[in-house]
């Protein structure tokens, strides 16, 4: 069997492809770099030569993510995938007829060799972050999504994420997070002067309506891993008083933020009947938006209830009919109401970011389906499509 290496080169959260040549074999297919492992070659050797003599670049091989196998007409091969650590040089179309840096989320558009088909899939299930597991956080992280390298916040623009990290680094400049009551208060960015709401306090404050998710790390010291404490949601925000790098006294945007699981509850069904539609999607909307601090006690209690306001309004909108496959809902509750599933379009897990723009009311056929078929990236793709017609006139 045929071995042959492929490159796994990664800049800013997207992943470079190549389309083979009308000359080649297999041409107009998109392809990860790479070639042949020839005789006396290591994978890693191999690698860096077919990079320099297809690119004039000069590549650090990593380490193996994945490999695959495929029988074409000429025989099998497989696929091994290495990380680019990094490179010297510029990719230019040489022996490709394009290049393209893409995000693993649209790598499906792309026409991909069938062996790399694999490869880009792994690419789009990420890493993976388990509660209180250890990470590398350039290469587990930024590798995989791009984003700010440093700081506390990272709002990487081609991923579902947000990241913060936490420390005890902060509190040289006046930053302090923890625990308080289950809430865990976060501070802001900003070394000196007032902290605003701009940049990636702004994108926190507005995760839901943008569609993203907000992953929280512990900091454990230069030089070492960070801790995965979980996946919040904003539950407000207010202010405190705390001081600047220059030690300057100023105000400090601090946000209470709420771990998904401990306010996640079953969905009964609509339970406001006696409104309107349009009722239901204002206070839907209006939930949707990042409230004024609430103080610590009522912080879990003030997410759900926005959290069911904007399920009541994508049960009532959807009148019983999957917003999916457009067939009506299977049965009726015991309540009287069409049995349907809040689905959450912009995340893999049913828990957030609840925004009416990214939260389909589906039935639980096509629910299974998105979450585990085949085609479920496709029917996901389409739902916000659908999402985006109908709500493209809110505010």
């Amino acid at each position: 069997m045929k071995v042959v290496t492929a490159a796994i080169i990664s800049k800013n959260g997207k992943f470079l492809i190549g389309k083979r040549a009308n000359d080649q074999p297999l041409a107009g297919f998109w392809e990860f770099p790479g070639g042949k492992t020839e005789i006396g070659e290591t994978d890693q050797e191999a690698l860096a030569r077919e990079l320099f003599e297809e690119f004039s670049v000069r590549a650090k091989v990593g380490e193996f993510l994945t490999s695959s196998r495929h029988e074409y007409d000429g025989g099998a091969i497989q696929l091994n995938a290495y990380w680019i650590e990094s490179w010297e040089g510029e990719f230019a179309p040489i022996v490709h007829s394009e290049l393209a840096w893409v995000s693993p989320d649209v790598m499906g558009d792309y026409d991909m060799l069938p062996a790399d088909v694999p490869i880009s899939d792994r690419l789009k299930e990420g890493p993976g972050f388990s509660q209180e597991a250890l990470y590398n956080r350039r290469l587990d992280i930024h590798r995989w999504f791009g984003g700010q390298m440093q700081g506390g916040i990272s709002t990487p623009s081609a991923a579902p994420f947000i990241f913060l990290f936490t420390g005890e680094s902060g509190e040289s400049f006046g930053y302090r997070d923890g625990w308080e009551e289950g809430i865990f208060r976060y501070v802001g960015e900003g070394q000196k002067g007032e902290m605003t709401f701009k940049k990636g306090n702004n994108a926190i404050r507005k995760h839901r309506e943008n569609g993203k998710e907000l992953l929280l790390f512990e900091a454990l010291g230069k030089s070492k891993p960070v801790k995965f404490l979980g996946q919040f949601e904003c539950a407000g925000s207010g202010f405190a008083q705390g001081h600047d790098v220059d030690s300057n006294e100023r105000r400090l945007i601090v946000f209470d933020l709420v771990p998904v699981e401990s306010v996640l509850a079953p969905v009964e069904g609509l339970r406001a009947e006696n409104q309107t539609i349009d009722e239901l999607r204002n206070a839907a909307y209006e939930a949707a938006r990042t409230p004024p601090k609430t103080g610590e006690a009522d912080a879990k209690r003030s997410y759900k209830m926005r959290s069911e306001a904007v399920k009541d309004y994508v049960l009532a909108r959807a009148k019983g009919v999957c917003e999916a496959c457009f067939n009506p809902a299977p049965f009726t509750r015991k309540n009287g109401t069409p049995y349907l599933e809040p689905h959450h379009t912009k995340r893999i897990a049913d828990s957030g970011p609840d925004h009416p723009r990214w939260v389909g009311a589906i039935c639980p056929n096509c629910h299974r389906e998105i979450h585990s078929g085949i085609d479920g990236k496709a029917k996901n793709d389409s739902l916000i499509d659908f999402l985006e017609l109908i709500e493209s006139d809110a505010s």
